[in-house]
């Protein structure tokens, strides 16, 4: 048997709806563990995320009919959750997978809110637990492990992040919803971690927890800190045009507003958006395209501002889009090499770091030495004017 903390408020969701439901087949437990495994793996904006259906079989498991044969009860789950309106399912079949797309309705996700976010505890089998956490295994790369090992040795100020999931309710209900499910991973120890071959950037439990989160864990009761680069991707593409045509006077003052003003700020201003995260994706989908597009339907809004106000840093963007290797890798690639390179060498030496793409975590009493590593790395880069905070 194994302990699975899980949502209390789902369990009562579930039990308002479904009491008078409940049956030998529509048993409470399985609607149960397959309503979790659908709701703690969806991320971001709710979207459809694929279970196989093999998962949901196991979930639910057999039962006897009327005739004493076995059948599979995850139809019959699956088809009240849906009746009710607590899930919807996407019969798209995911790209590469044989499985659906799942997630709870806007309505179900309503009435969770309502409730105060507790944890549940359940005693569960081996094999149901790790159906409902999934296979997070002990990576055999020495440095990824390190990482993984690191996961193991910070700890969550429960008392903290509970504060912090009660004022994201206030204001962003779905931010909260994503930061109890961080919780909850954390808590289960979900601690996948991987590295993507192209940029060596790693992901883990870690920095896809919420910022709100992340600042809730401890190391032997000491906070874990975070330094990070100020506007990491546009640093790191305004250098590579600085590198491209470094007598430019357009890219000169390009480069002087991302690392001397503001430049989500500079750019929001001037496609009309204020808030900070829809400006970043904004500027992404210009810095990390493929092709300057030509027509005015399909260019991104940050492209307009550029041709108009930066045209030879428009110039040398088309260029650019045509090389080998693409823009976006080189920066990421660039920004791993300093970052996760700086978390490794801290791990090799038995310190705790934690990745966070353009940022590092770390025991507050490590700053100093954080920073000496990172400046040390900026400057074999040759990259000056930038700025940690």
């Amino acid at each position: 048997m194994k302990t699975l903390t899980t949502n209390q408020s789902l369990r009562l969701s579930l039990d308002f709806l479904l009491n008078d439901c409940y049956s030998d087949i529509l048993s409470k437990n399985h609607i149960f563990f397959i309503t979790h495994k659908i709701w703690s793996e969806t991320r971001k904006s709710n979207q459809y995320s694929n279970i196989t259906k093999r998962t949901l079989q196991y979930l639910g498991q057999r039962f006897k009919d009327d005739t004493g044969k076995r059948q599979w009860r995850y139809k019959h789950i699956l088809d009240l959750l849906t009746e009710k309106g607590i899930i919807e399912i996407n019969d798209k079949y995911s790209t590469g997978r044989f499985s659906k797309g799942y997630r709870l309705t806007e309505e179900f996700i309503m009435l969770l809110n309502k409730y105060d976010n507790e944890l549940l505890t359940l005693d569960v089998s081996d094999s149901t637990y790790d159906l409902l956490i999934g296979n997070c295994p002990k990576p055999t790369h020495p440095e990824l492990l390190l990482h993984w090992e690191s996961l193991h040795k910070i700890e969550i100020d429960l008392q903290k992040a509970f504060l912090a999931i009660d004022d994201l309710k206030k204001t962003n209900p779905q931010r909260a919803t994503r930061a109890f499910k961080d919780v909850i991973n954390f808590l289960n120890k979900r601690f996948h971690v991987s590295r993507k071959k192209e940029t060596g950037r790693v992901t883990s439990l870690f920095n896809l927890c919420v910022k709100e989160i992340r600042e809730c864990f401890t190391y032997q009761g000491e906070q874990i800190v975070e330094l990070d680069l100020k506007s990491s991707q546009p640093y790191f593409y305004a250098n590579e045009l600085v590198k491209y045509n470094p007598t430019s006077k357009d890219v000169q003052r390009f480069y002087d507003i991302v690392v001397k003003e503001d430049v989500y700020e500079y750019i929001g201003t001037r496609i009309g958006i204020t808030e900070r995260k829809k400006i970043k994706e904004e500027f992404y989908s210009y810095m990390y395209k493929t092709k300057v597009y030509k027509s005015d339907m399909l260019k991104p809004k940050v492209q307009t501002v550029i041709e108009k106000e930066f045209p030879e840093v428009h110039t040398i963007m088309d260029n650019l889009c045509k090389d080998e290797t693409p823009l976006w890798l080189r920066m990421q690639k660039q920004e791993a090499d300093i970052f996760v390179g700086s978390v490794n060498n801290f791990l090799s030496k038995g310190k705790i770091a934690l990745s966070v793409h353009d940022a590092i975590a770390f025991p507050k009493s490590m700053r100093k030495s954080v920073m000496y590593q990172l400046k040390a790395r900026f400057s074999k880069a040759n990259l000056i004017n930038y700025t940690l905070k």
